[in-house]
């Protein structure tokens, strides 16, 4: 074991490489974040990391060290979307958007599944129906270019993770997360009417 230390020392002074410590790890995972802001694909990041360690000349770590990094670097680029998304909200907006969750007057269903429903066919009833949504969402206010600041993908993914969750499940998350997911589908929907 000390010889193997011992080769493993002459071979980095050799080749000028440098060991991942905690350092190299903050590091990158601070290199990685604008890389996350815009997609949260583990083997997207992890490929890379590998590259940039190798830039760096930085011995590459085990897999599974670089699947932590990258687990906790995308953790932390929802955190700052869902910020992104939510800083101007004000208590108003942010009470209309939880109630997109509660039942519908009298129906079955959530507003925001309502919200959700296909058009349907071009009659009509469901031309008005489509306006009615529209309009509640635009009564919300949301500032228009809210959906710019954030990267179309993650946009994209962030509105058809939410759109694929149910009222109630939306309604466990915590603040932020759950004003985030509501805005995300909401900025989706609008986009989808522009179309």
């Amino acid at each position: 074991d000390e010889t193997r230390r011992e080769h493993l020392a002459e071979l980095q002074a050799h080749y000028g490489l440098r060991s991942f410590g905690i350092g190299q790890y903050r590091s990158l995972a601070a290199w990685l974040m604008p890389t996350a802001l815009q997609t949260n694909r583990g083997v997207v990041l992890v490929r890379a990391g590998i590259d940039e360690l190798r830039r760096r000349f930085v011995i590459v770590p085990r897999l599974a060290v670089l699947e932590r990094l990258c687990a906790e670097v995308i953790v932390r680029s929802e955190r700052q979307l869902f910020e992104i998304l939510t800083t101007d909200l004000n208590d108003g907006q942010r009470f209309e958007l939880d109630a997109l969750l509660k039942l519908r007057g009298s129906s079955k269903v959530s507003t925001f599944t309502w919200l959700r429903s296909p058009a349907g066919a071009p009659t009509a009833q469901n031309i008005l129906l489509h306006i009615e949504r529209l309009q509640l969402i635009r009564n919300l206010e949301l500032r228009s270019e809210l959906g710019q600041l954030i990267h179309q993908n993650r946009l994209l993914q962030l509105a058809r993770e939410g759109a694929a969750t149910t009222s109630q499940h939306i309604a466990r998350f915590d603040d932020p997360r759950r004003h985030g997911t509501l805005v995300a589908v909401l900025l989706e929907e609008i986009g989808r009417a522009h179309v």
